[in-house]
């Protein structure tokens, strides 16, 4: 489950100068990783990592292999080190891919995968909620209006006006419903 985006608009935008290009490097890696030569994979991805043509998402993809090929070699420190550096560096931001790779699997509850996932995450969640949040902050509510007038079990009337201003939980049952 190694994660090898290769984007074809990196290929195209590579000049032939005699030395590999990026989508190369990113290939050659890709090969050595599948015949199990993780030190040889390493290599080239590091090559990749360093190259001047590198795009961000090359870079991000790039470190986060190099730690899954260190932790195929038993160097969890390194591994670890690697995806870290992949997600708050390099900005990889495939989470679900991070929680199901299989080549994470030894290192998968590490407190430091966790805590950058967890930084990575917040702003994406954050901009993602920002439309409900802002409709909290209307005086009219959250989107719909909840209105009710009722009996007390001893017969008063009871609204929801009475609750103005107030902090109320609403918890409705159903007469005709047994858990209930």
């Amino acid at each position: 489950a190694f994660a090898l985006f290769l984007l074809p608009a990196v290929a195209a935008a590579q000049e032939s100068r005699g030395a590999a290009s990026v989508q190369e490097l990113l290939q050659q890696g890709q090969q050595h990783y599948e015949a199990k030569e993780y030190e040889k994979s390493i290599a080239a991805f590091e090559k990749a990592l360093g190259s001047k043509d590198a795009t961000g998402k090359v870079k991000a993809e790039a470190s986060y292999n190099i730690g899954c090929d260190y932790l195929l070699m038993g160097n969890k420190e390194k591994g670890v080190e690697w995806i870290v550096k992949s997600i708050e560096v390099y900005g990889f931001d495939d989470f679900a891919h991070l929680r199901q790779d299989e080549d994470l699997s030894s290192v998968r509850g590490d407190a430091r995968n966790a805590e950058a996932i967890k930084k990575a995450e917040e702003p994406a969640l954050r901009k993602a909620l920002a439309p409900a949040l802002e409709k909290l902050k209307d005086p009219k509510g959250a989107g719909f209006e909840f209105a009710f007038d009722l009996k007390t079990l001893d017969g008063k009337a009871f609204s929801n006006k009475d609750l103005a201003g107030k902090v109320a939980i609403i918890d409705i049952w159903g007469t005709w419903c047994p858990p209930c």
